[in-house]
C-alpha cells in the first residue's frame, strides 16, 4: 500500500473506500448498531448493496450491536502504512538507506531488518534481489515523500 501511494499509481476512491472502514470499525466498537452503520455507510453515498457489504465486513467476528471484536483487517493495514512511513523516514533521517533494502528481502518484522544487515554483510544471506530503483536513490526516496500530498496530510496526524 504505501508504495502504491508514494508513486501515486493508487486512486483517490480506493483511499477513500479504506479510511471509511477505518472509521466504521471505530464506529461499531463504540457501539453503533448494524442497521445505524448500513445507513452511515449510504450516507457515504453507496449503493444498498455496497453500504450492506460493508458493514458485514465490518462487524464480522462481533455481534451487531457493536460488542465483541470488529473485523480489523482494515485498521491494520492502516497500522502498517504508517510504521513503514515512519521506518522510512528514520532510516533517511539516521542515513541507513542499505537498512531499507532489508524491507525487500521477504517477510519479516522492522525489529530483524538490522540482523538480516548484518547476516548479509557475513555473507551468510544474500542481498535482496528486486528492490524498487528510487529505494537506491536516498535524493529521490526523498523528494517522492516530500512531494506526495497523501503522505503529507498522514505526518500532519501522526
Amino acid at each position: 500500500m504505501f508504495n502504491e501511494i508514494l508513486t501515486k499509481k493508487t486512486y483517490p476512491k480506493r483511499l477513500k473506500k479504506i479510511v471509511n472502514r477505518v472509521l466504521a470499525i471505530d464506529k461499531a466498537e463504540n457501539g453503533i448498531s448494524f442497521q445505524e452503520l448500513f445507513e452511515w455507510h449510504k450516507e457515504k453515498s453507496m449503493d444498498e448493496k455496497s453500504a450492506c457489504n460493508s458493514t458485514e465486513r465490518v462487524f464480522k467476528g462481533c455481534q451487531t450491536n457493536g460488542r465483541g471484536y470488529c473485523f480489523t483487517r482494515d485498521i491494520t493495514y492502516l497500522k502498517g502504512f504508517i510504521l513503514v512511513y515512519l521506518f522510512i523516514e528514520n532510516c533517511l533521517r539516521n542515513n541507513e538507506e542499505d537498512l531499507l533494502q532489508q524491507l525487500f528481502n521477504g517477510h519479516t518484522t522492522f525489529s530483524y531488518l538490522p540482523v538480516m544487515k548484518q547476516l548479509e554483510h557475513e555473507g551468510i544471506i544474500k542481498a535482496p534481489k528486486y528492490i524498487p530503483s528510487f529505494y537506491r536513490d536516498k535524493e529521490k526516496l526523498t523528494e517522492l515523500i516530500n512531494d506526495n500530498k497523501l503522505i503529507g496530510i498522514i505526518k500532519k496526524m501522526i
